[in-house]
């Protein structure tokens, strides 16, 4: 629970100055994110596109900022960050999905969350809101564009006429891809 409130914290602060959006539903993200009635996200912007995460997998969002380069690091990859003394390699989404490489280091922020136990970071241009789905808004992915390529693609979520991409933060990497950035961290740091 210290944990949590530590997050709460951060993550408020974080919103407050940068985003300038009210923060809703802090009582469920703490409680699970994923309810029986709907979804909470994380919404954000990945250059000219909206995505989400289910905000269960949202350990925290930090500022992008003091990110080192190694070598041998994947395209895809940002470099690392210490975060409270662990190295944590950030993943830039615009890069990871083909839709360019930009991420203004003024509003970016950079998504922390736990795949098989390890630390990652994702780069997103930033974070628009947290925000809870009915469930009659949220349904799983039309079977026509479901493949392995796209694993990550959890849910599509319906915000009036707009279509929001959930994605599984677990399933954006794939295990050879998590054990290559283990080897650079042991390697390298």
């Amino acid at each position: 629970m210290k944990h949590a409130r530590k997050n709460h914290a951060s993550m408020q602060k974080i919103f407050a100055e940068k985003s300038g959006f009210m923060l809703r539903l802090w009582q469920g993200l703490i409680a699970g994110g994923e309810e029986m009635d709907g979804l909470q996200a994380v919404i954000f912007s990945l250059n000219d596109r909206i995505c989400g995460a289910d905000a269960s997998q949202v350990r925290e969002i930090i500022k992008y900022k003091d990110v080192a380069n190694t070598p041998k690091q994947p395209k895809f990859a940002e470099g690392f960050i210490n975060l409270r003394g662990n190295a944590v390699p950030v993943i830039n989404l615009n890069k990871r999905f083909g839709l360019g490489n930009s991420v203004n280091a003024k509003k970016a922020k950079v998504i922390i969350t736990d795949v098989d136990g390890k630390q990652i970071g994702f780069a997103v241009n930033d974070v628009l809101e947290i925000t809870k789905f009915d469930g009659n808004d949220v349904e799983p992915p039309p079977k026509a564009v479901c493949n392995p390529d796209n694993a990550f693609l959890k849910l599509i979520a319906k915000r009036g006429e707009k279509l929001v991409s959930i994605l599984d933060l677990e399933k954006i990497l794939t295990d050879r891809e998590i054990k290559r950035l283990d080897d650079i961290i042991n390697s390298t740091l």
